[in-house]
Formats: structure tokens, C-alpha cells, sequence
């Protein structure tokens, strides 16, 4: 165990801490000098990163006149990005094409974001199935 001073490829410098044999240490350092960007700079990029796909996912939202999602700021950044993701896995289920914008018109009306946000993991047929009833109805008519 050992601490090392590190030369980022962004620039930047840090102290981190190694464990292991002098080999994987040495190659440990020569991977993260030549690869790697500090921590700051990659959580700088993945906020940046998410910043970008919640603006999309909310500009897309409104372009298709989805419903406003009720929740705090982050909640609701959060579930757009979750609601865009559930509406692209419904229109690659394999749906009949006269269904499928019915279907994520049922979907998407949930506008809680507790929904989506406990929902983020479900496939196609997981969020199918949690709006059966209304889904049944519209084949029924």
C-alpha cells in the first residue's frame, strides 16, 4: 500500500492510494496517466453528460405534448430521461403500428415521477403491464 502522485491525461494531478505487487502498481499508474481523466473532470463530464440527455428528454417531452411530471427538480430530470428511455422500448417492442402511439400515450400519462423512477428497469412488457386495464380497453374497442 502506497500513495502515488498521478499526471491525468486532462492535465490534472492527484495523490491516490495503490494496493497491490510493484508490477500492478506500476501498470496500474501507467493506465491511469496515459487513459484516465481525474475525478473532477469526469464527474464534470458525466454532469454534462446528463445535463445534455435530460434538456433532450425534456425538449422531447414537450414536442410530443407528454404531460409535466410531477416531482422536485431532480426527480423530474431524472424521469424525463427514464420516460424517453420507456418510450423508445415501447416503439421497439414489436407492437402493431395503430397501437403503439396509443399504447405510450397510456404510458406516458403517468406523471408521477415516483412511478418512473421505481419503474426505470422495467421492459416493455413490465410497463405494458402495469396499465393492462387500459391496454385491454383499447383492444376491446
Amino acid at each position: 500500500m502506497a500513495k502515488y502522485t498521478i499526471n491525468y491525461k486532462c492535465g490534472h494531478t492527484a495523490e491516490i492510494q495503490l494496493f497491490g505487487n510493484r508490477d500492478e502498481r506500476d501498470r496500474k499508474i501507467a493506465w491511469l496517466e496515459a487513459n484516465a481523466v481525474c475525478p473532477e473532470c469526469h464527474r464534470a463530464r458525466m454532469e454534462q453528460e446528463r445535463a445534455e440527455a435530460t434538456a433532450k428528454a425534456a425538449a422531447d417531452a414537450e414536442a410530443e405534448s407528454l404531460p409535466k411530471l410531477n416531482g422536485t427538480p431532480k426527480q423530474i430530470a431524472w424521469a424525463e430521461t427514464i420516460r424517453r428511455d420507456a418510450i423508445d422500448k415501447l416503439k421497439a417492442a414489436g407492437l402493431k403500428e395503430e397501437i403503439v402511439g396509443k399504447v405510450i400515450a397510456i404510458v406516458c400519462a403517468e406523471a408521477d415521477c415516483r412511478w418512473w423512477i421505481d419503474h426505470r428497469l422495467d421492459d416493455s412488457k413490465a410497463m405494458m403491464m402495469a396499465h393492462k386495464d387500459a391496454i385491454m380497453a383499447l383492444r376491446n374497442n
